[in-house]
């Protein structure tokens, strides 16, 4: 039986706007511009090196956590609270209304300038309380110029559970910061970076940059070590039991130029005002 034309472009009409429902349920939304993404340690999709995307070379130093922690870490608490967790540096906060702040420091490592590659992830256990918060940064490596964490600069600081991440420069009473609305409570490693060059300092995340100042007032030409915190809430104040893990820790020079532009927005300015003063 042959069917008229009119029912064949009938047919064919139908089935086109079924195809054209399935592609509209079965198609993801597009991610909006400029949205971070990460990777997941031993898949496929790993998280994203920094280093790899602006082809920074090998790294002149790197700590990847493999046995015992070194002992040119210098911590707040000995193991198990502070140690190298399968393959992972780990600060292990225990909560409580008399929780501890945790921190790890590596001194033999200071440098002016070059490039600090890291990947961090943070877990909460409880919730009722105050979280701990999580602060990655680079501290003069002089304890003279320490003053209060007022020439600091900081590559990541959020509470544990927080649904975006700050990055700040502070110098001469002044700070310089960034917010990005990137998720880090999923228990998924995140990674963050910094450039310090003699006239710029650039802040990156997932291997993008999100921030770069120019301003000579954020260039303080201090020479920086790495330090970790995981910051309790004040004594009396019940602290959510937490975990802070870093799954690599890495320094570049900065004898490779960048492969890509790393031109984006100065940092908002503001005063600085410390818990000195």
């Amino acid at each position: 039986m042959r069917l008229s034309r009119a029912i064949v472009i009938g047919l064919v009409a139908g089935i086109a706007g079924l195809t054209a429902i399935a592609v509209q349920h079965l198609t993801l939304p597009t991610p909006p511009r400029g949205e971070l993404t990460h990777g997941v340690p031993g898949t496929d999709n790993p998280p994203i090196n920094t280093a790899k995307v602006y082809r920074w070379g090998s790294a002149a130093w790197n700590d990847g956590f493999i046995g015992p922690l070194s002992t040119d870490w210098k911590i707040s608490d000995p193991a198990p609270v502070i140690r190298n967790q399968y393959g992972q540096l780990t600060l292990n906060g225990s909560g409580g209304t008399s929780a501890k702040t945790l921190w790890a420091t590596y001194p033999l490592l200071a440098k002016k300038y070059g490039r600090w590659d890291f990947s961090m992830r943070s877990k909460q256990y409880e919730f009722g309380g105050k979280p701990y918060t999580a602060v990655l940064e680079l501290v003069p490596n002089d304890p003279a110029a320490l003053d209060c964490g007022r020439q600091n600069i900081i590559l990541a600081k959020f509470p544990l559970g927080a649904s975006a991440v700050q990055g700040e420069i502070r110098n001469a009473g002044k700070r310089f910061s960034a917010t990005n609305p990137h998720e880090v409570f999923s228990n998924e490693f995140h990674t963050y970076a910094l450039e310090i060059t003699p006239d710029h300092i650039s802040w990156f995340m997932e291997g993008k940059v999100l921030m770069t100042e120019r301003r000579p007032e954020a260039l303080s030409g201090e020479t920086f070590r790495i330090k970790i915190f995981l910051t309790a809430a004040p004594k009396g104040v019940k602290t959510n039991r937490g975990r802070l893990q870093f799954d690599w820790a890495r320094y570049y020079t900065l004898a490779r130029p960048n492969a890509k532009s790393i031109e984006a927005p100065q940092g908002t300015l503001g005063d600085l005002i410390t818990s000195c003063g």
